[in-house]
C-alpha cells in the first residue's frame, strides 16, 4: 500500500465520499478503520495479509473500557495486530496473551495506534485484548485488524472492496432508518458503548463459510444486525447463536444484505455469525450491531 492509496483511505473514510454518515459516531468508524489502515501498510507490504477470520473488529468504548477475542494462531507463522482509535483517542492500547493466560506481547505506548508483532512457538488460541485508557471524548470507537504470513489462513483484500463494501454497510444504516420513518417508527440506530462487545466484524470467508465471534453479553436493550458481502458475494446470511451453536434469530435474507433484531440483557451470551452464503472467491463479509433507541 503507497503513500497515496493511504492517503485515499482515509481521506474517504474519513469524508465518506456520496454517502455523509447519518451520525458523527459513525464517522468515527470510519477514521478508526482509516488510522488501522495507515498503519498495516507497512506490515501489507512486507508480504502480510489479512487474517480470514481477524480482517477488521470494531467497537466503541469509553474511557478505561477494554474488549477482546480470541485467535488459533499457527506456530512459525507471524502475525501483527493492529488496533487504532478515532481522531479523538488518545490511547489506545493492545495486550496478548497465550492459552495459560501469559502475557506474550503488548503496546502501551500513549498514541492513538497500537502495534503487536508476535511468532508463536506453539500453536493455539491467544487472546488479545484491546483498552482505551484515553479519549477528550471520554468515548472512541476504535478497530482492530488481524495480519498474518499465513498464507492457508491469510487473503489479500483490494482497497476498494473494503471501501465498497463499508459504503454498502453505510448504505445499509440508512436504508433501514428511512424505511422505519416511513412506517411511523421514531427511532435512532446508534453504536452503543456497552462492555466487552464488538459492534463492527468483518472477515474473509469461502463459499457456503461462517464465522461468528467470541460469545458476547449484550446490555438490555433492542438491537438490529446488519451484514453485507462485497461485489463478489452474492449472498450473505447473519445469525444470532448461544454459546453451544443454538440459533436464536436467523437473518432476514434479502441477498447481499441481512438483518437480524435481537434484544439484549438475558444472562446467556450471545454470538454473531456471519455466513459467506454464495460467492465466486472467498469474499469480504462485514457485518455491524446498532442500537435502536425510541424517540
Amino acid at each position: 500500500m503507497n503513500r497515496y492509496t493511504a492517503f485515499v483511505i482515509v481521506f474517504w473514510l474519513a469524508g465518506f465520499v456520496g454517502v455523509a454518515p447519518a451520525h458523527a459516531q459513525r464517522s468515527d468508524m470510519y477514521q478508526a478503520v482509516g488510522r488501522v489502515a495507515i498503519v498495516g501498510k507497512a506490515a501489507l507490504a512486507k508480504g502480510y495479509q489479512f487474517l480470514d477470520i481477524g480482517t477488521l473488529f470494531g467497537t466503541l468504548l469509553r474511557n478505561g473500557q477494554r474488549v477482546d477475542e480470541t485467535f488459533q494462531l499457527q506456530a512459525g507463522k507471524r502475525y501483527a495486530f493492529i488496533a487504532g482509535g478515532d481522531d479523538d483517542a488518545r490511547d489506545v492500547d493492545l495486550y496478548l496473551y497465550d492459552s495459560g493466560g501469559r502475557l506474550v506481547g503488548k503496546d502501551t505506548d500513549r498514541t492513538a495506534s497500537a502495534v503487536v508483532a508476535f511468532q508463536p512457538r506453539v500453536s493455539g488460541r491467544y487472546r488479545v485484548v484491546l483498552t482505551l485508557p484515553s479519549s477528550r471524548t471520554n468515548e472512541s470507537f476504535c478497530a482492530l485488524s488481524v495480519l498474518t504470513t499465513d498464507r492457508q489462513h491469510g487473503f489479500e483484500l483490494r482497497t476498494e472492496s473494503l471501501l465498497d463494501t463499508l459504503k454498502s454497510l453505510e448504505t445499509s444504516f440508512q436504508v433501514v432508518e428511512r424505511v422505519m420513518e416511513e412506517r411511523g417508527d421514531d427511532v435512532d440506530l446508534r453504536f452503543h458503548s456497552g462492555t466487552n462487545t464488538w459492534l463492527l466484524m468483518g472477515a474473509i470467508l469461502h463459499h457456503k463459510t461462517a464465522v461468528g465471534s467470541d460469545p458476547k453479553y449484550f446490555a438490555p436493550a433492542s438491537y438490529l444486525g446488519i451484514c453485507v458481502g462485497e461485489a463478489s458475494c452474492s449472498d450473505v446470511n447473519l445469525y444470532v447463536r448461544t454459546p453451544t451453536g443454538r440459533t436464536l434469530v436467523r437473518g432476514t435474507d434479502t441477498g447481499k444484505c441481512s438483518f437480524a433484531a435481537f434484544a439484549g440483557g438475558s444472562q446467556d451470551l450471545l454470538s454473531l455469525s456471519m455466513e459467506n452464503a454464495y460467492s465466486r472467491r472467498p469474499s469480504l463479509v462485514l457485518s455491524a450491531v446498532l442500537r435502536v433507541i425510541p424517540q
